[in-house]
């Protein structure tokens, strides 16, 4: 089943482990940015899960998804994070810097977190929020935030135990 940040399935299905137990991150998973040669394997992953895939008509990936790819791997204000184990991508978060002027400096935005449901419960999800949070630290960000569907609450107890606090209610209008 397609995972989500918690690493439990975006089905959330019933009797899944709670997602604040401890979880550590086994040795062998790297994090690292991704490269262009993740390309195949970032777009697999996000398009295992079946929330994300229902959003796009068509084929998967499509020539958006793959332009898209390519311009995060490329640009000085985002980092595309892979967490790769023994050479397969088995987790990726996408991460943006963002300017503003309301705070001091830049805000962090993580997007697109998603986990291989092989890779549950393993603390994929886990390493790879720490790594996106040491990435703002270093850059100066005074904040990291992120947006989960109401719908996964599974994932906003993850986040909640990663010490995100719930503040805003979000809106979208598709273009």
């Amino acid at each position: 089943m397609p995972a989500d940040a918690t690493g439990a399935s975006a089905q959330h299905a019933g009797g899944s482990p709670s997602p604040d137990a401890p979880v550590e991150a086994d040795d062998d998973v790297a994090i690292r940015s991704a490269t262009l040669a993740d390309e195949e394997a970032v777009l697999a992953l996000i398009g295992a899960d079946e929330i994300t895939r229902g959003r796009v008509p068509g084929t998967w990936p499509t020539d958006g998804q793959r332009a898209g790819f390519r311009r995060i791997v490329g640009a000085d204000d985002h980092d595309l994070v892979v967490a790769d184990r023994d050479g397969t991508v088995v987790g990726v978060v996408q991460l943006s810097f963002l300017p503003e002027f309301a705070r001091d400096g830049e805000r962090a935005q993580l997007e697109t977190m998603h986990v291989a449901s092989s890779e549950q419960r393993r603390g994929v999800g886990r390493a790879l929020i720490e790594h996106a949070i040491r990435r703002a630290r270093e850059r100066g960000c005074g904040l990291v935030q992120l947006t989960s569907g109401t719908f996964r609450p599974d994932a906003h107890r993850f986040y909640a135990a990663m010490g995100f606090e719930p503040t805003h209610v979000g809106f979208k209008l598709a273009l």
